[in-house]
């Protein structure tokens, strides 16, 4: 028995596994340590049964820090795949996904820092009333 082209196709595309460029998202966190430094963590943010997929993690740090290519192969918990480091300036982080499959997926990140909490609105000057000063004439 012969199969038309396209239920052949079908029945390939249902064999081999497909994970969604976006089904995963790249996200950090930050915060200041002082001296103008921050500590960041990047991580992958995707579905339980998508992450189940990934077998490591690199990420290409920018060129100025001692060790650029990161490579992270535990999935952990809270922030899966999570890189920590830090430093003093918001770069362009290239994040390359490696599948159990052996295929790739890559992002590009933007890393930033900045504290979860809001700033604090600049404060406007009070408006209380003062009491009167009456001004005298010199005499």
């Amino acid at each position: 028995m012969k199969l038309p082209a396209t239920s052949i196709a079908l029945t390939v595309m249902a064999l081999v596994p497909c994970v969604l460029a976006q089904d995963i998202s790249v996200k950090n966190t930050s915060s200041t340590i002082g001296n103008g430094r921050w500590a960041w963590t990047v991580y992958l943010d995707a579905p339980s049964t998508t992450l189940d997929k990934v077998k490591c993690v690199e990420y290409h740090l920018h060129p100025t820090f001692p060790n650029p290519l990161q490579v992270v192969c535990e999935r952990g918990q809270q922030q899966p795949f999570a890189l920590h480091g830090s430093g003093w300036g918001e770069f362009n982080v290239v994040v390359n996904v490696k599948f159990i499959d052996g295929t790739e997926q890559q992002y590009n990140h933007w890393l930033k820092l900045s504290s979860s909490s809001p700033p604090e609105a600049p404060k406007k000057p009070s408006r209380k009333k003062r009491p009167a000063v009456p001004i005298q004439k010199p005499q």
